[in-house]
């Protein structure tokens, strides 16, 4: 009784097996058949998985390469100081004949052109005087920069609280008493060579640095060139100021040190 048992037992088991490995092969069989009918459903299950897994590189390519991403998880240990670059050259935008480096208003004041020449004059390389442009109030700014977009990196406004710009003879200190200048920059977003430019850093520092040097050496002038006449156009004008080295004024940006932000890749790394 117990051997007949047993033996029932192993004949169970082996048709089991049998008839899972029949199923198996009658299914492969099955599926090759399908797959040699229907190639194209074939090849397209073949290669999903490398198209899934290359799309899932080119994401991760595109974000370590993100210029953006890495200057906002770059890791600076150390404060570096950095002097502000010069004004950059300008370009002319597609569908524009001219471009400025930057634009002032008011036009008239003697003072103002001394200032605009000493930063022309003192810049690497020197600004044509074509390359910047003078209006007769910060209306005439507006209107120009609203119907000329992206034509010109900023503009510089003074105005004077104490004394009137208007006045042909207004003095040096009479200019600096009082003086108040905003700067327009502009916001609009721009690539070059697949690199974001900051504007803050690309215009707006620069053009500081060389304000508040034209005014610092205008301050400490006492007078130089006041007796000389001064055009928006006149290169010769106050060219003492350029050769005057009595004043080191210097003008850094400095770069806080941060730590390191983690960023995970989703294809992991090796």
């Amino acid at each position: 009784g117990l051997c007949g048992s047993v033996s029932t037992m192993e004949k169970s088991h082996n048709t089991y097996v049998h008839n899972l490995t029949k199923q198996l092969r009658v299914l492969l069989r099955k599926n090759w058949i399908l797959s040699v009918r229907n190639r194209r459903g074939a090849i397209f299950q073949i290669l999903s998985p490398f198209f899934f897994l290359l799309f899932l590189f080119l994401i991760n390519l595109a974000i370590t390469s993100n210029k953006q991403f890495d200057k906002v998880h770059g890791v600076h240990r150390t404060q570096d100081v950095e002097p502000p670059a010069p004004l950059p050259e300008c370009i002319k935008g597609e569908g524009m004949d001219t471009c400025y480096i930057f634009i002032y208003s008011p036009r008239g004041n003697e003072m103002i052109h001394r200032l605009v020449n000493n930063i022309r004059l003192n810049n690497d390389p020197t600004i044509p005087a074509s390359a910047v442009r003078g209006f007769a109030n910060l209306e005439e700014v507006n209107e120009f920069q609203f119907e000329n977009q992206n034509i010109t990196y900023g503009a510089m406004v003074f105005n004077n609280s104490q004394y009137s710009l208007d006045d042909p003879g207004i003095t040096a200190e009479e200019f600096l008493t009082g003086l108040e200048w905003t700067l327009q920059y502009n916001h609009t977003s721009q690539h070059r060579r697949g690199n974001q430019i900051y504007n803050q850093e690309f215009f707006m520092m620069p053009f500081l640095g060389a304000i508040e040097q034209a005014l610092v050496k205008m301050a400490h002038s006492d007078g130089i060139c006041a007796d000389e006449p001064c055009g928006p156009e006149d290169d010769s004008c106050c060219t003492s100021w350029k050769d005057d080295d009595t004043i080191d004024f210097r003008l850094n940006i400095v770069k806080y040190p941060h730590p390191e932000l983690l960023a995970f890749s989703i294809l992991g790394e090796a």
